[in-house]
């Protein structure tokens, strides 16, 4: 029995030659904004009538399926609520008189379509803006935001602006990068008072925007005024600055123990229903990117990890868990930034410099290493482990520098 691919929505399946937990190319995800989705299959008319059609679901690229049941009147399409957001692959299997159109899926059977299901749109707050005095006379509109979602794509931002409180919106930067700053030179002339509005569009085609307080421009170029309200729109109706503060932590505290109980989609969920709320609970923004990181979702940690970072720069625990992201991506020139950053401000943290050891054998420095490894066997007298783990390596430097990759996340995955 061979499947045909019929191009339409929603979901539509065909045969896939990825490996299991290969990330899928872009074109082959299906983005959706909802977890209650439509699931068409088809078969040759010689294969009709269907009497089974059954389907699985994974949320790891094929490494574990989940049997999502019968389509009842086994006619397309079939039906299927998903549990939770995530980047989901689908395997189905039909049955006639004759046979099945395959096995099911097991552990490393790639899935035979992918869907990415985002009900949740972007958490987005403009902050204050400053108006700055800039070179030969011109001011500077100093633009702040925060956007939080675990898929945004690479630039997924648009602001605008418009002479307050009514005129008519008029671009100021299309497909920005969600870097959370924004420098515009006021043109000459510019009206005043303004205000200025930020869109964001997550990779599902969900969006949020946020518009800011008045803004009044100075007088004169060289003026350096900052706006003093708050963000419009910043808390739910009904809601004032201290309840919406209060919401957002009790979220925050359930999504910690979620986190603690080892149920990482709903501590993500939680964590991001918080930081809706309130964008800038760099606590929340560390936990939902180590959550992330629990599941897998490495990319999707690093970026959490770097906008809490963007808010708290030098925070020991957004800083050891980049590193570990980097780590588990291989990317040990990143990873190796931010454990230099580690060690510079904690001298004595043995777990950084023993992996930055591993880091300098794997790139073949084996003098930096030795460096390294005997600054973690000696920097803390209570860091028994990372010590003892350094002597060794110290004790048979040739060993750990064979060809193959050490496992260089372990030093700071250990840690809670």
């Amino acid at each position: 029995m061979s499947w045909i691919l019929r191009h339409g929505w929603p979901i539509l399946f065909c045969g896939a030659s990825l490996a299991a937990a290969d990330p899928p190319p872009d074109h082959l995800i299906t983005k959706l904004p909802s977890r209650h989705i439509e699931l068409e299959y088809a078969a040759p008319a010689e294969a009709l009538p269907l009497s089974r059609v059954q389907f699985w679901y994974t949320l790891d690229g094929g490494q574990t399926w989940t049997d999502g049941g019968l389509d009842p009147d086994a006619q397309s399409p079939l039906t299927f609520q998903a549990p939770s957001d995530g980047l989901y692959g689908f395997f189905v299997v039909l049955t006639n008189a004759t046979g099945c159109s395959s096995e099911p899926p097991k552990s490393g059977t790639p899935p035979q379509q992918w869907a990415l299901i985002d009900a949740i749109p972007p958490a987005v707050q403009l902050h204050p803006a400053a108006v700055l005095p800039g070179p030969a006379g011109a001011s500077t509109l100093a633009i702040r935001w925060t956007a939080v979602d675990g898929q945004l794509p690479a630039r997924p931002v648009e602001l605008s602006w418009r002479r307050w409180p009514d005129g008519a919106w008029q671009p100021l930067g299309v497909s920005l990068a969600n870097t959370g700053r924004f420098d515009w030179t006021l043109p000459a002339g510019c009206p005043t008072p303004i205000q200025i509005r930020i869109a964001v569009r997550d990779r599902a085609e969900n969006s949020a925007s946020a518009e800011s307080a008045r803004i009044d421009l100075p007088a004169t170029a060289s003026s350096n005024v900052t706006n003093p309200g708050a963000p419009a729109g910043a808390n739910p109706p009904g809601l004032t600055d201290d309840q919406t503060r209060l919401r957002a932590r009790r979220l925050y505290q359930q999504g910690s123990l979620h986190h603690l109980r080892g149920e990482q989609q709903l501590a993500v969920s939680r964590f991001r229903d918080a930081l809706r709320l309130d964008p800038t609970l760099t606590s929340a923004l560390v936990e939902l990117a180590a959550a992330l990181y629990a599941q897998g979702a490495f990319e999707e940690a690093i970026e959490a990890y770097e906008l809490a970072l963007r808010q708290e720069s030098h925070s020991p625990a957004a800083l050891e868990g980049i590193a570990k992201a980097f780590l588990a991506k291989r990317d040990y020139t990143s990873a190796g930034r931010f454990l230099r950053q580690i060690v510079g401000s904690r001298p004595n943290d043995a777990c950084a410099w023993l992996s930055l050891g591993d880091l300098a054998i794997y790139q073949g420095d084996e003098v930096q290493a030795r460096e390294y490894y005997m600054k973690a066997a000696t920097c803390d007298p209570h860091a028994a482990d990372a010590a003892a783990a350094a002597r060794l390596r110290l004790a048979d430097l040739s060993e750990v520098s064979r060809p193959a990759a050490p496992n260089v996340a372990s030093p700071l995955a250990a840690r809670p």
